[in-house]
Formats: C-alpha cells, structure tokens, sequence
C-alpha cells in the first residue's frame, strides 16, 4: 500500500499523506506515511508509534509540479517556478474509531 502513496505523490507532483485507524478490537488498520513530491518517505506511523509529525516545504511541490513528466498531467497550467509559500506542519495520527 505503501507504494501507491510513492505512485501518487511522484505522479501528481504532491505530497502524499495518509493516515490509519485502530478498530475497536485495538488492532492498527496499518501504517499512515507523509511521502515527499519526490516519493522520498518522510514519515511512518504503526501501532507503536502511533503518530508523525513532518514540516513540508510547500515550493517542493510547486517546483516537482512544474518538472517533466508531472506538467504534461496538468495541461492549462503554468508550470513556473516555485511561488515561496512557505511551510506547512502536517501530523498524521493513529487514532481509535
């Protein structure tokens, strides 16, 4: 499952981040991950480990949009340089239902 976060953020240029649950029974529904624009894993989560929290560099995601091949999937915009918007703070979080 992992690989398809990998699939997803090379492909669309973004970063990928998704995150799990416990059921009621305490068992972890699997691993939440923030994966960079370049398909670099930044984070895990598991059940002993239940959290993760990555500073995202948001002009990474303007800068690996705008390179070949990711601006051929987003005909109609302008693949310019980064704008600078800063950082984002992301946590992903293995939570009970």
């Amino acid at each position: 499952w992992l690989s398809v976060g990998v699939v997803a953020a090379v492909r669309s240029g973004a970063y990928s981040v998704s995150s799990n649950r416990v059921d009621q029974a305490g068992t972890c529904g699997g691993a939440g991950w923030v994966i960079s624009p370049e398909g670099r894993v930044l984070a895990t989560t598991t059940p002993e480990k239940p959290f993760a929290t990555v500073d995202l560099d948001l002009a990474a995601s303007d800068e690996a949009r705008a390179a070949y091949p990711r601006y051929v999937f987003s005909r109609g915009m302008d693949p310019g340089p980064a704008d600078g918007r800063g950082v984002a703070r992301v946590t992903c979080l293995v939570a009970p239902p």
